[in-house]
């Protein structure tokens, strides 16, 4: 996990497949090197769609939090204008 961890924060990931390369395995080499670009590319998409999520979702709730304030204004308003209404029958 902490070599998956250190490869998606790209901090040391070149240490993997020089590792692999001390094996003297070629394609242990070559598989390696392939772990290492399908978890830089995949994590990448993942973080990406868990920030754009988070950012949308916090938008969302912001414009929200605004539409119900002024739903609360446009209610006391008409609570007012119906009262003054009231007064006038």
């Amino acid at each position: 996990m902490n070599t998956i961890f250190g490869i998606f924060t790209i901090e040391n990931w070149g240490a993997v497949p020089e590792a692999a390369k001390e094996l003297n395995k070629p394609y242990a080499y070559y598989a390696v090197n392939a772990f290492v670009i399908t978890v830089l590319v995949l994590g990448g998409f993942i973080a990406l769609s868990l920030a754009n999520a988070i950012f949308v979702d916090e938008m969302a709730s912001d414009n929200n939090d605004e539409l119900m304030k002024e739903l609360n204004e446009v209610k006391s308003e008409l609570r007012e204008i119906k009262e003054v209404l009231n007064r006038y029958k």
